[in-house]
């Protein structure tokens, strides 16, 4: 999580995953969002959103807010530009 009440959404691949992830993030690869679209909460918790390079991100947002969902934020220039807490990755 990057911070208290902010939620992360992965939308990469799985080839893009096994390179490592931001902690606390869930993934969804944007492929299957439309099926997995149930998963999601619909809460006021802010959403950050993220895939390599910020496309992906960006039409997930748009998905997302035309299923009703609110907070949603792209994370510009996408995993590569992640610079959270202190840049943590897992793996």
């Amino acid at each position: 999580m990057v911070a208290d009440g902010v939620r992360l959404l992965d939308v990469r691949r799985a080839d893009e995953v096994a390179a490592g992830v931001i902690p606390g993030a869930q993934w969804i690869p944007v492929d299957e969002l439309p099926e997995r679209v149930g998963e999601l909460t619909r809460d006021q918790a802010p959403m950050l959103i993220y895939c390599a390079a910020g496309m992906r991100s960006a039409a997930a947002c748009e998905y997302l807010t035309e299923q009703g969902f609110d907070g949603l934020w792209n994370l510009a220039g996408g995993f590569s530009s992640w610079s959270g807490p202190k840049g943590k990755l897992t793996s």
